[in-house]
């Protein structure tokens, strides 16, 4: 406290700022999950790794009484300290429509809505995945604009594609769920543009195919392992280069 209390004497509104950055980094990470966790059909790890102090990426890991795990997964327009205040008010307003029982069916369209509400005049807007996993290994899923998460099954890989645009664009926006079924082995991943759009040296992009590549080489790793590879791959391919946006990957396993 005395270090800080300098700090603020020594260097005036430049410190105030810093300590403003640091009490958001503390936050935002109060708000994530346990970065690993494990129920009777499922095992979930992730990484979130903001480019700066704080980030716009959005990771929400919610076991329910019924044996279902709810997750949340996404990433908002933009980076730094106003893309992790809309993260937040996002994460506010799921967490709001769960405690008032809103279906999961209905959960996209309504946080949707209000999402609009919320950020239209700053024309902010997030791609989201909301996902619900069960004891049986079917998982519902409705994805709003983001990347395809990859399925890792035995025998390759299969993108699940966007059913809808990302949330706060349009109030009327309408979203599909795509079910599917994961046997024991088999992983969901999910990741951020910072992953797919990492760049080397020579301004290359990380890209997709390589990403699908990797992971169907790695696809024997568990969830905590399989993360890490991944993080690591972009890191030795970006060459020390540094990252342009927040980085986040989560991978879901089937016990």
């Amino acid at each position: 406290m005395h270090q800080l209390k300098s700090l603020l004497d020594t260097h005036g509104e430049t410190a105030e700022w810093l300590l403003d950055f640091r009490a958001a980094h503390g936050l935002q990470q109060k708000l994530l999950p346990k970065p690993h966790m494990r129920l009777d059909a499922w095992e979930v790890s992730f990484q979130y790794a903001p480019v700066g102090p704080v980030g716009g990426d959005y990771c929400d890991l919610i076991p329910r009484k019924t044996g279902e795990l709810l997750l949340f997964f996404g990433d908002v327009m933009g980076k730094g300290f106003a893309a992790s205040k809309i993260s937040s008010q996002l994460n506010g307003v799921m967490r709001t429509l769960l405690y008032f029982d809103v279906p999961f069916e209905a959960l996209a369209e309504h946080g949707n809505r209000i999402f609009c509400e919320r950020v239209e005049a700053v024309g902010y807007y997030a791609t989201f995945i909301c996902a619900c996993a069960t004891p049986s290994g079917t998982i519902d899923l409705i994805n709003a604009g983001h990347l395809p998460p990859l399925l890792i099954r035995q025998n390759g890989i299969e993108r699940v594609m966007a059913t809808g645009v990302p949330i706060g664009l349009f109030h009327g926006s309408t979203y599909e769920i795509t079910r599917l079924h994961l046997a024991p082995g088999e992983t969901l991943l999910f990741y951020t543009d910072g992953v797919t759009e990492a760049r080397d040296a020579s301004d290359c992009e990380y890209g997709h195919e390589r990403l699908e590549r990797f992971v169907s080489s790695q696809s024997h790793l568990l969830p905590t392992e399989l993360v890490q590879a991944c993080r690591n791959d972009v890191s030795a391919f970006a060459s020390g280069q540094k990252m342009s946006d927040d980085v986040t990957v989560l991978a879901l396993r089937r016990i």
